[in-house]
Protein backbone atom coordinates (compact mmCIF):
# COMPACT_ATOMS: atom_id res chain seq x y z
CA UNK A 1 0.00 0.00 0.00
CA UNK A 2 1.31 3.69 -0.96
CA UNK A 3 0.36 6.49 1.78
CA UNK A 4 -0.88 9.56 0.04
CA UNK A 5 -0.89 13.18 2.11
CA UNK A 6 -3.48 15.15 0.34
CA UNK A 7 -3.16 18.84 1.06
CA UNK A 8 -6.12 20.82 0.90
CA UNK A 9 -6.64 24.83 0.20
CA UNK A 10 -8.12 25.15 3.49
CA UNK A 11 -5.02 23.79 6.10
CA UNK A 12 -7.08 20.41 6.22
CA UNK A 13 -3.95 17.43 5.28
CA UNK A 14 -5.75 14.03 5.08
CA UNK A 15 -3.70 10.89 4.29
CA UNK A 16 -5.09 8.13 2.72
CA UNK A 17 -3.78 4.74 1.09
CA UNK A 18 -3.69 3.77 -2.65
CA UNK A 19 -3.93 -0.42 -3.85
CA UNK A 20 -0.89 -0.87 -6.68
CA UNK A 21 -2.21 0.39 -9.95
CA UNK A 22 -5.07 2.24 -8.40
CA UNK A 23 -5.37 6.25 -9.24
CA UNK A 24 -5.34 8.88 -6.86
CA UNK A 25 -8.92 9.89 -7.39
CA UNK A 26 -9.68 6.42 -6.78
CA UNK A 27 -8.23 6.27 -3.66
CA UNK A 28 -9.53 9.26 -2.36
CA UNK A 29 -13.42 8.20 -3.01
CA UNK A 30 -12.52 5.03 -1.21
CA UNK A 31 -11.58 7.33 1.77
CA UNK A 32 -14.95 9.13 0.96
CA UNK A 33 -12.66 11.97 -0.14
CA UNK A 34 -14.71 13.39 -3.21
CA UNK A 35 -11.95 15.03 -5.26
CA UNK A 36 -13.95 17.72 -7.80
CA UNK A 37 -13.68 15.60 -11.10
CA UNK A 38 -16.28 15.04 -14.30
CA UNK A 39 -14.61 12.86 -17.06
CA UNK A 40 -12.64 10.59 -15.19
CA UNK A 41 -11.01 10.23 -18.48
CA UNK A 42 -8.26 12.85 -18.73
CA UNK A 43 -10.20 15.02 -20.71
CA UNK A 44 -11.84 17.78 -18.77
CA UNK A 45 -8.79 18.89 -16.62
CA UNK A 46 -11.06 19.74 -13.53
CA UNK A 47 -8.94 17.00 -10.80
CA UNK A 48 -6.01 19.12 -11.85
CA UNK A 49 -3.80 18.87 -9.06
CA UNK A 50 0.39 19.69 -7.91
CA UNK A 51 2.54 17.12 -6.54
CA UNK A 52 4.78 17.89 -4.02
CA UNK A 53 6.55 14.88 -3.40
CA UNK A 54 7.21 11.15 -4.28
CA UNK A 55 7.16 10.14 -7.84
CA UNK A 56 3.84 8.48 -9.86
CA UNK A 57 2.73 7.65 -13.42
CA UNK A 58 0.78 10.70 -14.97
CA UNK A 59 -1.25 8.13 -17.20
CA UNK A 60 -3.40 9.31 -20.46
CA UNK A 61 -4.33 13.21 -20.57
CA UNK A 62 -5.07 15.35 -23.67
CA UNK A 63 -3.31 18.80 -23.76
CA UNK A 64 -6.78 20.80 -23.23
CA UNK A 65 -6.48 19.37 -19.39
CA UNK A 66 -2.86 19.42 -19.12
CA UNK A 67 -0.33 21.11 -20.52
CA UNK A 68 3.22 19.48 -21.21
CA UNK A 69 4.25 22.93 -19.31
CA UNK A 70 2.37 22.13 -16.21
CA UNK A 71 3.31 18.02 -16.04
CA UNK A 72 6.99 19.55 -16.31
CA UNK A 73 5.75 21.74 -13.11
CA UNK A 74 4.73 19.35 -11.81
CA UNK A 75 1.18 19.12 -12.05
CA UNK A 76 -0.97 16.30 -12.91
CA UNK A 77 -4.57 15.03 -12.95
CA UNK A 78 -5.90 12.74 -10.37
CA UNK A 79 -8.21 10.66 -12.56
CA UNK A 80 -4.75 9.59 -14.36
CA UNK A 81 -1.93 9.43 -11.59
CA UNK A 82 -0.99 6.22 -10.27
CA UNK A 83 1.53 6.63 -7.07
CA UNK A 84 4.86 4.34 -7.36
CA UNK A 85 5.90 5.84 -4.17
CA UNK A 86 4.58 7.83 -0.78
CA UNK A 87 3.13 10.97 -2.46
CA UNK A 88 2.02 14.62 -0.90
CA UNK A 89 -0.20 16.17 -3.14
CA UNK A 90 -1.86 19.49 -3.22
CA UNK A 91 -5.47 19.38 -3.75
CA UNK A 92 -6.74 22.52 -5.76
CA UNK A 93 -9.84 22.61 -3.78
CA UNK A 94 -10.94 23.02 -0.73
CA UNK A 95 -11.79 20.46 1.88
CA UNK A 96 -15.30 21.25 1.97
CA UNK A 97 -15.64 20.90 -1.57
CA UNK A 98 -14.02 17.49 -1.59
CA UNK A 99 -16.03 15.95 1.43
CA UNK A 100 -19.60 17.13 -0.29
CA UNK A 101 -21.56 13.83 -1.30
CA UNK A 102 -22.41 13.96 -5.09
CA UNK A 103 -25.66 12.52 -5.39
CA UNK A 104 -28.72 12.83 -7.44
CA UNK A 105 -32.22 15.03 -6.63
CA UNK A 106 -34.93 14.76 -7.96
CA UNK A 107 -36.44 19.16 -8.44
CA UNK A 108 -39.51 20.53 -9.67
CA UNK A 109 -39.39 23.48 -11.62
CA UNK A 110 -40.78 26.58 -10.48
CA UNK A 111 -39.79 29.30 -12.79
CA UNK A 112 -38.85 29.31 -16.74
CA UNK A 113 -38.14 33.27 -17.71
CA UNK A 114 -36.87 33.82 -21.01
CA UNK A 115 -33.96 36.48 -20.47
CA UNK A 116 -33.45 36.96 -23.98
CA UNK A 117 -33.97 35.15 -27.36
CA UNK A 118 -31.09 33.14 -26.59
CA UNK A 119 -31.30 33.01 -22.69
CA UNK A 120 -33.26 31.06 -20.07
CA UNK A 121 -33.30 31.25 -16.35
CA UNK A 122 -34.26 27.98 -15.22
CA UNK A 123 -35.31 27.47 -11.25
CA UNK A 124 -35.73 24.32 -10.18
CA UNK A 125 -37.13 23.08 -6.29
CA UNK A 126 -35.94 19.85 -4.46
CA UNK A 127 -38.53 17.63 -3.44
CA UNK A 128 -38.00 17.04 0.20
CA UNK A 129 -34.99 16.21 2.34
CA UNK A 130 -32.77 18.35 3.79
CA UNK A 131 -31.42 21.07 2.85
CA UNK A 132 -28.58 21.48 -0.32
CA UNK A 133 -25.65 22.55 0.17
CA UNK A 134 -22.95 23.88 -2.80
CA UNK A 135 -20.00 26.28 -2.60
CA UNK A 136 -20.33 29.41 -5.02
CA UNK A 137 -19.30 29.22 -8.76
CA UNK A 138 -20.26 25.19 -8.46
CA UNK A 139 -22.28 23.29 -11.30
CA UNK A 140 -24.72 20.51 -11.55
CA UNK A 141 -25.59 18.12 -13.80
CA UNK A 142 -29.14 18.13 -15.31
CA UNK A 143 -31.20 15.12 -17.13
CA UNK A 144 -33.03 16.07 -19.98
CA UNK A 145 -35.90 14.09 -19.38
CA UNK A 146 -36.83 13.74 -23.56
CA UNK A 147 -33.49 12.25 -24.34
CA UNK A 148 -32.08 11.01 -20.83
CA UNK A 149 -28.90 12.64 -21.70
CA UNK A 150 -27.18 15.34 -19.31
CA UNK A 151 -26.27 18.74 -19.93
CA UNK A 152 -23.71 20.66 -16.82
CA UNK A 153 -25.03 23.91 -15.51
CA UNK A 154 -23.09 26.88 -12.98
CA UNK A 155 -25.35 27.62 -10.49
CA UNK A 156 -26.83 31.41 -10.30
CA UNK A 157 -28.75 31.59 -7.33
CA UNK A 158 -28.11 31.92 -3.81
CA UNK A 159 -26.11 28.77 -1.83
CA UNK A 160 -27.45 26.90 1.03
CA UNK A 161 -31.32 26.81 -0.46
CA UNK A 162 -33.44 23.99 -1.96
CA UNK A 163 -33.93 26.35 -4.53
CA UNK A 164 -31.47 26.26 -7.69
CA UNK A 165 -31.09 28.84 -10.31
CA UNK A 166 -29.08 28.43 -13.33
CA UNK A 167 -28.64 30.09 -16.82
CA UNK A 168 -29.18 28.13 -19.77
CA UNK A 169 -28.11 28.88 -23.08
CA UNK A 170 -29.99 27.71 -26.09
CA UNK A 171 -28.47 26.86 -28.81
CA UNK A 172 -30.08 26.70 -32.98
CA UNK A 173 -30.54 22.96 -31.84
CA UNK A 174 -29.43 20.78 -28.95
CA UNK A 175 -30.98 18.45 -26.17
CA UNK A 176 -31.57 21.14 -23.55
CA UNK A 177 -32.51 23.48 -25.85
CA UNK A 178 -34.97 22.04 -27.75
CA UNK A 179 -36.48 20.73 -24.23
CA UNK A 180 -36.74 24.17 -22.71
CA UNK A 181 -38.10 25.35 -25.85
CA UNK A 182 -40.72 22.99 -26.59
CA UNK A 183 -41.10 20.80 -23.69
CA UNK A 184 -40.40 22.37 -20.15
CA UNK A 185 -42.84 24.05 -18.01
CA UNK A 186 -43.96 25.03 -14.77
CA UNK A 187 -44.53 21.65 -12.39
CA UNK A 188 -42.42 19.25 -14.37
CA UNK A 189 -39.50 17.14 -13.20
CA UNK A 190 -35.92 17.29 -13.61
CA UNK A 191 -33.35 14.99 -12.08
CA UNK A 192 -29.90 16.89 -10.95
CA UNK A 193 -26.60 15.71 -9.37
CA UNK A 194 -24.44 18.04 -7.36
CA UNK A 195 -22.66 19.66 -6.87
CA UNK A 196 -19.39 19.45 -9.22
CA UNK A 197 -16.00 21.63 -9.86
CA UNK A 198 -13.10 23.33 -8.23
CA UNK A 199 -14.27 26.84 -9.12
CA UNK A 200 -15.63 28.60 -6.49
CA UNK A 201 -15.18 31.36 -4.95
CA UNK A 202 -12.00 31.54 -2.02
CA UNK A 203 -12.02 34.39 1.01
CA UNK A 204 -10.91 37.65 -0.60
CA UNK A 205 -7.76 38.34 0.40
CA UNK A 206 -6.95 41.42 -1.94
CA UNK A 207 -7.91 43.64 -5.09
CA UNK A 208 -10.00 41.10 -7.52
CA UNK A 209 -10.88 40.66 -10.87
CA UNK A 210 -13.94 38.94 -12.46
CA UNK A 211 -14.08 38.23 -15.63
CA UNK A 212 -17.72 36.42 -17.72
CA UNK A 213 -18.78 35.76 -21.44
CA UNK A 214 -21.95 35.57 -21.93
CA UNK A 215 -23.45 33.02 -19.51
CA UNK A 216 -20.40 32.66 -17.62
CA UNK A 217 -21.88 35.12 -15.59
CA UNK A 218 -23.80 32.64 -13.39
CA UNK A 219 -21.09 31.40 -11.00
CA UNK A 220 -20.39 35.22 -10.32
CA UNK A 221 -23.93 36.28 -9.37
CA UNK A 222 -24.27 33.69 -6.99
CA UNK A 223 -20.55 34.34 -5.57
CA UNK A 224 -21.35 38.16 -5.42
CA UNK A 225 -25.02 36.83 -3.33
CA UNK A 226 -22.64 35.03 -0.64
CA UNK A 227 -20.33 38.23 -0.25
CA UNK A 228 -22.84 40.21 0.57
CA UNK A 229 -23.04 38.10 3.69
CA UNK A 230 -19.45 37.86 4.86
CA UNK A 231 -19.10 38.16 8.17
CA UNK A 232 -16.93 41.57 8.89
CA UNK A 233 -17.79 42.55 5.31
CA UNK A 234 -15.61 42.65 2.00
CA UNK A 235 -12.49 44.55 2.67
CA UNK A 236 -10.70 44.23 -0.63
CA UNK A 237 -12.04 45.85 -4.19
CA UNK A 238 -13.84 43.91 -6.55
CA UNK A 239 -14.46 44.18 -10.44
CA UNK A 240 -16.33 42.20 -13.05
CA UNK A 241 -15.95 42.39 -16.91
CA UNK A 242 -18.46 41.35 -18.50
CA UNK A 243 -18.99 40.46 -22.33
CA UNK A 244 -21.74 39.29 -24.16
CA UNK A 245 -22.47 39.23 -28.20
CA UNK A 246 -25.49 41.74 -27.84
CA UNK A 247 -27.42 43.81 -25.33
CA UNK A 248 -30.26 41.48 -24.99
CA UNK A 249 -27.48 38.75 -24.07
CA UNK A 250 -26.04 41.04 -20.96
CA UNK A 251 -28.69 39.99 -19.10
CA UNK A 252 -28.94 40.60 -14.70
CA UNK A 253 -27.57 44.07 -14.79
CA UNK A 254 -30.49 44.75 -11.90
CA UNK A 255 -28.81 42.42 -9.92
CA UNK A 256 -25.32 43.47 -10.49
CA UNK A 257 -26.53 47.21 -9.66
CA UNK A 258 -27.68 45.89 -5.99
CA UNK A 259 -24.25 43.95 -5.52
CA UNK A 260 -22.70 47.69 -6.68
CA UNK A 261 -24.78 49.37 -3.93
CA UNK A 262 -23.06 46.75 -0.92
CA UNK A 263 -19.98 45.81 -1.81
CA UNK A 264 -16.71 47.25 -2.77
CA UNK A 265 -18.08 46.49 -6.38
CA UNK A 266 -17.99 47.76 -9.67
CA UNK A 267 -18.76 46.65 -13.11
CA UNK A 268 -18.07 47.04 -17.10
CA UNK A 269 -20.23 45.63 -19.50
CA UNK A 270 -18.97 45.22 -23.51
CA UNK A 271 -21.00 43.61 -26.47
CA UNK A 272 -19.08 41.83 -29.43
CA UNK A 273 -21.24 41.87 -32.81
CA UNK A 274 -23.78 44.62 -32.63
CA UNK A 275 -23.60 48.29 -31.97
CA UNK A 276 -24.76 49.64 -28.47
CA UNK A 277 -25.44 53.19 -27.11
CA UNK A 278 -25.27 51.28 -23.53
CA UNK A 279 -22.09 49.58 -23.67
CA UNK A 280 -18.63 49.38 -25.19
CA UNK A 281 -18.19 47.70 -28.17
CA UNK A 282 -15.91 44.66 -28.38
CA UNK A 283 -14.41 42.04 -25.75
CA UNK A 284 -13.58 42.25 -21.72
CA UNK A 285 -9.82 42.19 -23.03
CA UNK A 286 -10.13 46.02 -23.81
CA UNK A 287 -9.81 46.71 -20.15
CA UNK A 288 -6.59 44.51 -19.78
CA UNK A 289 -3.82 46.84 -19.41
CA UNK A 290 -1.47 48.84 -17.41
CA UNK A 291 -3.43 52.12 -17.51
CA UNK A 292 -6.83 50.27 -16.22
CA UNK A 293 -5.39 48.06 -13.52
CA UNK A 294 -2.31 50.03 -12.47
CA UNK A 295 0.54 47.77 -10.65
CA UNK A 296 -1.57 45.87 -8.22
CA UNK A 297 -1.72 42.36 -7.58
CA UNK A 298 -4.66 40.12 -8.36
CA UNK A 299 -6.77 37.36 -7.72
CA UNK A 300 -8.26 36.84 -10.92
CA UNK A 301 -11.73 34.31 -11.84
CA UNK A 302 -12.61 33.70 -15.12
CA UNK A 303 -15.79 32.18 -17.19
CA UNK A 304 -17.08 32.02 -20.29
CA UNK A 305 -16.37 30.55 -23.66
CA UNK A 306 -12.96 28.89 -24.32
CA UNK A 307 -12.12 31.68 -27.05
CA UNK A 308 -12.96 34.06 -24.33
CA UNK A 309 -11.08 32.53 -21.15
CA UNK A 310 -7.94 31.88 -23.23
CA UNK A 311 -7.68 35.53 -25.22
CA UNK A 312 -8.05 36.95 -21.20
CA UNK A 313 -5.21 34.75 -20.13
CA UNK A 314 -2.91 35.36 -23.24
CA UNK A 315 -3.90 39.27 -22.77
CA UNK A 316 -2.76 39.08 -18.98
CA UNK A 317 0.46 37.17 -19.62
CA UNK A 318 1.21 39.60 -22.53
CA UNK A 319 0.38 43.01 -20.48
CA UNK A 320 1.85 41.50 -17.34
CA UNK A 321 -0.92 42.06 -15.63
CA UNK A 322 0.53 40.74 -11.57
CA UNK A 323 -1.63 38.23 -10.04
CA UNK A 324 -1.29 35.92 -7.35
CA UNK A 325 -4.27 33.15 -7.88
CA UNK A 326 -5.79 32.38 -11.04
CA UNK A 327 -9.04 30.57 -11.47
CA UNK A 328 -10.67 29.42 -14.69
CA UNK A 329 -13.86 27.79 -15.96
CA UNK A 330 -14.44 27.44 -19.41
CA UNK A 331 -18.27 26.61 -20.72
CA UNK A 332 -17.78 24.22 -23.81
CA UNK A 333 -20.90 23.26 -25.95
CA UNK A 334 -21.84 19.08 -25.58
Amino acid sequence: MTKIALNFEDGFTRIIESKPGETVADAALGAQINIPLDCKDGICGICKCKIKSGSCDLGFYIDDALTDKEAGEGFALACQMVPHTDMVIDILASSAACKLKIEPYITTITHIEFLSPEIVKLVVKKQGGYKFHFLPGQYAHIEIPTSKVARSYSFSGVSESNSFEFLVRLLPTGAMSDYLRQEAKVGSSLNLSAPFGNFYLREIVKPTLFFAGGTGIAPFLVMLEKLIHTKGGVKHPITLFYGATTDANLVELHRLEKFKAVLPFDFKTCVSIEKSEKHAQGFVTQWINKENLGEREYDMYICGPPAMVDAVKDTIASKKIAHTHFYEEKFTQS
